[in-house]
């Protein structure tokens, strides 16, 4: 109390220091990073294999399962997935969280190294990457020719193929570069090229003249294309560098490239065919059904998206002009998202406090307090965005909603103390004695309701590793708002309110109407108070009796809520993904996703696609294999895109009934964060062989008996495939090499690069035959004698099988898996119970097990409840060190079983499920409810160590409480409403985790004021007699 009375004594100084305190932050406030979601560290490394022309079971044994051994070893590694596709592979590590990723990319390093000395020829290097939040594009371009717009019907190739080819590079060496150099920017990905090859074609009549072989003019265009490092010589007093020009730098020349033959000299041109065409595409990209070129910008860690759109614009502008013949186009755009959501959430922000505001002149009954409010809120604000900058947060959704969330709490510190002052001033103390005494006496309480609210958001960083580090945003927003506002409430508002009491006098003579209102709001509220406190104590056993029942419906309610990991965000924008029911060639599937494209393009805003597999640097976990596509549509709004999303399915499902489609949103933060798009129940087998033929018996009798299940059931994709053995007998009769009959096989069908030259870029050489048709290559091609002299046709060579195999390769730590996905499900949860038991359970000697969201569910629900019985621990400890009591803290802890299962039955008939937001709401609401109980309980204490009966100071304490307990509550409930009347994605986050809020608010005020008064009485106090209430006239309560 004497520091405080010092500071009143001081109000010039202390008003000096705030406002330093304030201009620090708005300047801080200026440079805060703006950004959709926090930086998030994510502990995860991707490594990534390239393998042009093997197929998935190669890119399997060759690559991926020799690295998913090699790091099986890397230490901290909680998780590890792979998927080996045709011509390409990668190996997904997630470590446990704050595991420093640059020691473990070392050791990755090392390890990988160790592999790829044995990789095959046509196996890359493998590419590691660590992971990072900041991975997600925030924005894409596309790049289209014009000449393809003007077209009325969507087409695959472009009319102009060299134009294409021209954008292409333009594209990949000009536009994309000049925009990484925007200082907003950290890379462009991009895919959808199309580059050139030089493709050498035999003439097969003029090879069999000459007895030139593939091998021939493989090793003579090797030959011919040398580059010798350049040389130096001296000259007299100078030095002259020597360059040999003995490369080749066209078509021209390598059709010129000689190969000597039994004795003769032959040009390339004259017996194979040589042009320079397009490379064979494995994928494109679409937009609007039209070939594009696709970029996705990504960008800095630390940038500011605001700016980052402006200069892109700026960019994209010059380029229009420069480049007319291209259609730039901007789509996914993820800085419109961050901008209306933020917006939003600053009007949101603004409306609750301007209500809040006018809550405390209601209630308040005068016109100082809610003018002090408005300034020590104001600044409290202020400097909560200077801790902000301090700590390194950025503006995101997270910290603004949190900040939402703790304004209706950082205004109940600021409201009780000035709450206390008033009570004292109207007892006829002087200003300065009731600033001091009022504030004085709210310390204790107010340091203890600001310390356990803390606790409940605080362990929220320990949920669930990522998970919890996505919330630390929030929760710092809500502790640093709270602590900023207690010290506030303790130092500035005291004089404040000082400095504002003549104004107060002076103006109540001019406005008695409110003054009257105020005296009728507080005749009502006493009202209200008798009557209740009158109704629990007469029915005090079967207030007890409700309030232990409670407890077992919060078990109850916990069972019957659906469970999710995320809550339901309505979006404008998702992706379709659509497995076809065979391995198509990439025409076909480019004409599938036509026919969508041009069905669907008049019902959307924006429609595009990714067909085959994509070039991105960046694509890990998706990588789209030819006979899959990618097709992403935003409609005018979230009933438009419900529809699109029926349409799409029927459309899919009544022309390809064999195809699997699965949709998803758009890529965001809490995909990559909560796996969000996964199946419900995944059912993992690992089989020894996962081609061989009884396990494809077993898997079929699985798949059958899990489809009772109902829902739709995604199985792994097979393709078609044609098993080549060679025949060694004759190919060693014949006296050729067995590599000379698979460089045949794979010149026929794949092409064999043979060098490359350099004009303006580097261009593959490529031999190859073209060969379309299985049967027609063994009839029409043969593999020549090692003089040349004698043919022998490739049918007497080879034999061959066909069958089938799995399209992708799936594997974790316990090896390779056959995936079997359920989705559409009513009760994900009992039906991977009833899976495991009658499934599972009677085939042992198959290794299995149950994953999907239902597993990752159980993982959050078990990390709430630790997170729950630690808050509650934490809570207790503060408590007792409050009241120097083991029993009290107790008594205030009794009512949270009670407002959680009203909480979670207002969660049940509104439609929301159990989250990770709801449960952070049920979780925060235990730290918030307690904070009336609190209030009440020190203030019966303070009368009890004056000498009043404790009787009589349970009813005095709750007239004397019952106003600022309703109108915090009030307050911090208005603060939370304003989420429900907007659709961001900051807002539909929050719904659940305010709701819950909100509904432990409504009954945690009742249960303050009239159940824990009553478990006071019963278990505290001395139990001598048995007491009732009565009538309000003279307050007191007496022996009955």
């Amino acid at each position: 109390m004497d520091m405080i009375k010092f500071l009143l004594k001081r109000p010039v100084a202390v008003c000096m220091t705030f406002f330093a305190f304030c201009l620090l932050g708005v300047i801080a406030y200026a440079n805060l990073p703006v950004s959709l979601l926090p930086h998030i560290p994510v502990p995860e490394i991707n490594v990534k294999v390239t393998a042009s022309g093997s197929s998935a079971q190669e890119v399997e044994q060759s690559a991926i399962a020799p690295i998913r051994r090699e790091l099986l070893t890397v230490g901290d590694v909680e998780s590890i997935y792979s998927k080996s596709s045709n011509n390409h592979g990668f190996v997904n590590l997630r470590f446990a969280y704050n595991t420093d990723i640059d020691i473990a990319l070392v050791e990755i390093n090392e390890k990988i190294g160790k592999v790829t000395e044995n990789l095959p020829a046509n196996f890359d290097r493998p590419q590691i990457d660590k992971v990072n939040s900041t991975d997600i594009p925030v924005e894409y371009v596309t790049l289209t020719l014009k000449s393809d717009l003007d077209k009325k019907v969507a087409v695959f190739e472009p009319t102009n193929t060299d134009e294409f080819v021209r954008m292409s590079e333009l594209c990949e060496k000009v536009i994309s570069r000049r925009i990484e150099q925007l200082p907003e920017v950290a890379m462009v990905d991009i895919s959808g090229l199309m580059k050139k090859e030089i493709q050498i074609t035999p003439k097969k009549r003029n090879l069999e003249l000459t007895g030139i072989t593939g091998t021939d003019i493989k090793n003579a265009v090797q030959a011919s294309n040398v580059r010798p490092s350049a040389m130096r010589i001296r000259d007299g007093y100078f030095e002259r560098t020597i360059h040999i020009e003995n490369s080749l730098m066209s078509v021209e020349d390598i059709r010129d490239v000689s190969v000597k033959k039994n004795g003769r000299i032959y040009r390339i041109g004259d017996v194979c065919d040589v042009s320079l065409v397009p490379q064979e595409d494995i994928g494109v990209a679409l937009s609007q059904g039209k070939r594009c070129v696709s970029m996705r910008v990504i960008k800095k860690t630390d940038a500011k998206v605001n700016r980052l759109r402006e200069d892109l614009r700026k960019s994209l502008k010059e380029f229009s002009g420069q480049y007319p013949d291209i259609e730039f186009q901007e789509s996914r755009d993820q800085t419109a998202l961050l901008n209306y959501s933020i917006v939003t959430l600053k009007e949101n922000f603004i409306s609750s406090l301007v209500l809040m505001l006018i809550v405390a002149f209601v209630f308040m009954g005068d016109f100082k307090t809610p003018v002090v409010t408005a300034i020590s809120m104001t600044v409290a604000l202020i400097i909560t965005f200077l801790a902000f900058f301090v700590f390194g947060m950025s503006l995101n959704i997270l910290s603004l909603s949190g900040l939402i969330l703790v304004v209706g709490m950082m205004i109940d510190n600021i409201l009780i103390t000035s709450e206390n002052i008033l009570m004292h001033e109207q007892a006829g103390e002087g200003i300065i004695e009731a600033c001091a005494r009022g504030t004085a006496e709210m310390i204790t309480p107010m340091l203890s309701s600001t310390l356990t609210t803390i606790v409940v958001f605080i362990p929220l960083v320990f949920l669930s590793d990522m998970a919890g580090a996505l919330f630390i945003d929030q929760s710092l927003a809500i502790s640093i708002g709270l602590l900023v506002a207690y010290i506030l409430a303790l130092f500035l508002m005291p004089v404040l309110f000082m400095l504002f009491g003549k104004m107060d006098r002076a103006l109540e003579s001019r406005y008695k109407n409110h003054d009257r209102l105020s005296r009728l709001l507080t005749r009502m509220l006493d009202r209200f108070y008798d009557r209740g406190i009158r109704f629990v104590f007469r029915r005090s056993r079967f207030s007890l009796c409700m309030a232990l029942l409670s407890i077992p419906l919060c078990f109850l309610f916990y069972e019957l809520m659906p469970k999710a990991r995320m809550p339901h965000t309505e979006s404008s924008e998702m992706l379709a993904k659509i497995s076809w029911d065979t391995n198509l060639p990439l025409e076909e599937n480019v004409r599938r996703t036509n026919d969508i494209v041009k069905a669907f393009t008049p019902h959307t805003d924006y429609i595009a696609a990714s067909v085959g597999t994509q070039g991105y640097m960046m694509e890990t976990k998706d990588i789209l294999s030819t006979y899959q596509t990618e097709i992403y549509m935003k409609a005018s709004g979230y009933r438009q895109l419900e529809e699109c999303k029926d349409s799409l399915a029927g459309y899919v499902k009544s022309r390809y009934p064999d195809a699997a489609l699965t949709t998803s949103a758009a890529d965001n933060i809490f995909d990559r964060v909560f796996d969000t798009g996964q199946a419900p129940v995944i059912v993992k087998l690992y089989p020894d062989d996962v081609n061989g033929a009884q396990f494809r018996e077993e898997a079929a009798d699985i798949e059958r008996k899990i489809g009772r299940y109902g829902g739709r059931m995604e199985t792994a994709s097979k393709q078609r495939e044609i098993v080549v053995s060679l025949n060694k007998r004759n190919i060693d009769y014949y006296g050729l090499d067995r590599q000379d009959v698979v460089n045949a096989l794979m010149r026929a069908f794949k092409g064999t690069e043979v060098s490359e030259i350099y004009s303006t870029d580097y261009i593959p050489v490529v031999l190859k035959d073209n060969a379309r048709d299985w049967n027609t290559l063994l009839r029409s091609h043969s593999v020549a004698s090692k003089d040349g002299r004698m043919e022998f046709p490739l049918s007497s060579l080879v034999s061959y099988t066909y069958t089938t195999g799995l399209t992708n390769l799936e594997a974790d730590g316990n090896g390779v898996m056959y995936p079997i996905k359920l989705w559409n499900l009513k009760d994900a949860r009992s039906v991977a119970g009833d899976i495991s038991t009658d499934v599972l359970d009677s085939i042992p000697e198959l290794k299995s097990a149950i994953g999907g969201e239902v597993a990752s569910e159980n993982k959050m629900t078990s990390g709430l409840i630790g997170i729950f019985l630690l808050s509650l621990l934490l809570m207790y400890f503060i408590l007792c060190a409050q009241f120097e009591s083991f029993t009290q803290p107790l008594i205030v802890l009794a009512e949270i079983p009670v407002d959680i299962a009203f909480a979670m039955l207002v969660l049940m008939c509104c439609g929301y499920s159990l989250n990770i937001m709801s449960g952070i709401g049920l979780i925060a609401s235990c730290g918030i409810v307690i904070n009336d109980s609190i209030l009440k309980l020190d203030a019966i204490n303070v009368l009890v160590k004056k000498g009043m009966k404790p009787q009589e100071a349970i009813h005095k304490a709750g007239k004397m409480r019952i106003r600022p307990i309703i109108m915090t509550s009030l307050t911090t409930v208005i603060g939370m409403v304003p989420f429900f009347f907007t659709n961001d994605l900051g807002s539909e986050l929050q719904q659940s985790l305010a709701l819950a809020m909100i509904a432990a608010l409504c009954i945690g005020v009742p249960v303050s004021l009239f159940l824990i008064p009553l478990i006071y009485d019963k278990f505290i106090l001395e139990r001598k007699h048995r007491y009732a209430v009565v009538p309000a006239d003279t307050g007191v309560i007496k022996e009955m």
